[in-house]
């Protein structure tokens, strides 16, 4: 069933429900393209034989709802882009799939922006290497739980949140980063969170931050002062516009090897309190505004 109904741009309505599924092995791309599509009824669709899901709905501009009720997926091992730029995308409902042998969820839900909530309750998969893009765009989410997530063989986690600017909650409890090596944007755009509890976060490995931050102009509080950034060599614009924020906590921050510092804080408001341990980020403290209070804790190391 592999590209099945691929482009059928003109397609509006399609009725599935006799389709016997049971024995598919692929349904990449089954509807991808298919931009005019408003009705799909497929909640019949088994999975149990399918290995890969990618691309199935992308650019499905037009599709409001997705309901799988029977969509077991014991042999799948990819979803990479399987929601991309579904802009409509209202409803989505796929309580039986499993992700235990997934290895890519870049751009899964990329520009689903009219999603205000999404349930993953199924996403337990130990073997991801990227979450690159994953939420980006979903400008209307309003909360995720990825608590039972474990991203411990992740290395990518550019733009995963990008663009959420509805999230005000995002419970990252056991998100342990365990050989993450890039953070690029990550939050950026992430205007409407007001905390952030990143204390199982690991970044002994991670080179890149850049843009980590941006914009995330309702934060009032960040504590990274678990954070290992011996290996990060840019910084560039990581925390621009965080305008209320009140306390920075980046006492751990060893900016040794870190070459751009570029619009690190730029855009911010001036009453912000950094907490620093001078003894290891002498080429950051240069680059904290006069406007700032700086605490430098380093006599006490």
């Amino acid at each position: 069933m592999k590209g099945m109904f691929r482009q059928a741009k003109t397609l509006t309505s399609l009725y599935l429900g006799n389709f016997i599924t049971t024995n598919v092995g692929s349904m990449e791309a089954m509807f991808e393209g298919c931009t005019s599509l408003k009705y799909l009824n497929i909640e019949k669709f088994e999975g149990n034989q399918v290995n890969s899901i990618s691309y199935m709905f992308e650019n499905c501009i037009s599709l409001t709802s997705i309901n799988l009720p029977n969509f077991s997926t014991k042999s799948l091992r990819t979803m990479m882009r399987t929601f991309n730029n579904c802009t409509s995308l209202e409803y989505l409902s796929i309580p039986k799939l499993s992700t235990s042998s997934i290895y890519n969820f870049n751009n899964l839900f990329k520009n689903c922006q009219s999603l205000k909530s999404l349930s993953l309750p199924s996403f337990n998969s130990d073997q991801i290497m990227s979450f690159s893009n994953m939420f980006y765009g979903c400008s209307k989410l309003t909360s995720l739980d990825l608590s039972h997530l474990d991203p411990s063989y992740a290395t990518n986690f550019d733009s995963m949140f990008e663009g959420c600017e509805s999230l005000s909650n995002i419970l990252l409890f056991n998100f342990e980063t365990t050989i993450a090596k890039s953070m690029n944007s990550m939050f950026k755009d992430c205007k409407s969170l007001t905390s952030l509890d990143l204390s199982k976060f690991k970044t002994d490995n991670v080179e890149t931050m850049e843009k980590m931050f941006y914009s995330c102009n309702t934060l009032t509080s960040l504590d990274l002062s678990r954070f290992n950034t011996a290996k990060v060599t840019t910084m560039a614009q990581m925390f621009y516009e965080i305008n209320s924020m009140e306390v920075l906590d980046i006492r751990s921050f060893d900016t040794t090897n870190c070459k751009n510092f570029t619009g690190i804080f730029d855009e911010c408001k001036n009453n912000v309190t950094v907490i620093i341990n001078s003894k290891i980020c002498q080429n950051l403290r240069g680059n904290i505004p006069e406007e700032f209070t700086i605490e430098d804790i380093s006599s006490y190391y």
